[in-house]
């Protein structure tokens, strides 16, 4: 009975230790997927925006919960240009510039508060079913896939 208490004590103190750890040392390119909780168009946003996420689905090192699905992340326009067309002299002569819309994935925090710095979305895992892109948007509710820079100091 006593190695039995030995061990399960044992066993509490090490998930206990692994759970402070994992939370503050999640290693550099595991992968964060995150939901968009608002609609981002070409035609409406500024560079310098802010966009709000939501991380998508558990981040799990090990067997310890390091982000809980549904914690806020955050993200800015990197570029946003409206689609633009032109008629010159004549009519029938006219040229477009099709729209551009650039964001980033920036940041998220771990269980015990310590942000997370992230880049995305991942070139590549998010493909554009546009073609060719006149006007670029993305809705609430669409998936990105990110990777993490590194874990902060800062746990307000």
């Amino acid at each position: 009975m006593r190695q039995i208490a030995l061990t399960l004590a044992a066993t509490v103190v090490l998930a206990l230790t692994a759970l402070g750890q994992s939370a503050t040392t999640l290693p550099a390119g595991t992968a964060v997927r995150v939901k968009l909780l608002q609609f981002i168009s070409s035609e409406t946003s500024q560079p310098g925006n802010v966009v709000r996420f939501e991380v998508a689905q558990d981040v799990v090192l090990g067997n310890v919960v390091v982000i809980s699905r549904r914690t806020p992340a955050l993200g800015s326009i990197v570029n946003a240009k409206a689609y633009r067309q032109v008629s010159w002299q004549w009519p029938w002569w006219t040229h477009a510039t099709a729209g551009k819309l650039v964001f980033s994935i920036t940041e998220t925090r771990t269980v015990n508060g310590t942000v997370i710095h992230l880049s995305g979305p991942i070139e590549g895992a998010n493909p554009s079913a546009m073609k060719p892109p006149r006007i670029r948007w993305h809705h609430e509710g669409e998936l990105f896939d990110s990777i993490v820079l590194s874990s902060g100091g800062n746990s307000h």
